[in-house]
């Protein structure tokens, strides 16, 4: 994507906190040990020439 002029403009991680749903199907302690996959989210932008 370089070649083609583009380029990184901002990357962003967030975690979900862990909800009621989670906590009562994995119980307590593995609610705490198992924790929510992280999203990534990357913008992009193209230079101008």
């Amino acid at each position: 994507m370089t070649k083609e002029g583009w380029r990184v403009a901002s990357a962003t991680e967030a975690t979900q906190r862990t909800g009621c749903r989670r906590f009562i199907m994995l119980g307590g302690i593995g609610a705490l040990v198992f924790h929510p996959k992280p999203h990534y989210m990357v913008t992009y932008e193209r230079d101008k020439k």
